[in-house]
């Protein structure tokens, strides 16, 4: 039960970092595209 608790929280923290890194990294290609095109 431990076990499969740990691995549950592990789980969401991983998805949680992982949809934050894909928001950041959507975020800095959305930067870096469009500001040579204002520029």
């Amino acid at each position: 039960m431990k076990k499969f608790l740990l691995g549950a929280v592990a789980a969401s923290v991983l998805a949680f970092s992982g949809n934050a890194m894909a928001n950041f990294v959507a975020g800095q290609d959305y930067q870096v595209v469009a500001k040579p095109v204002k520029v």
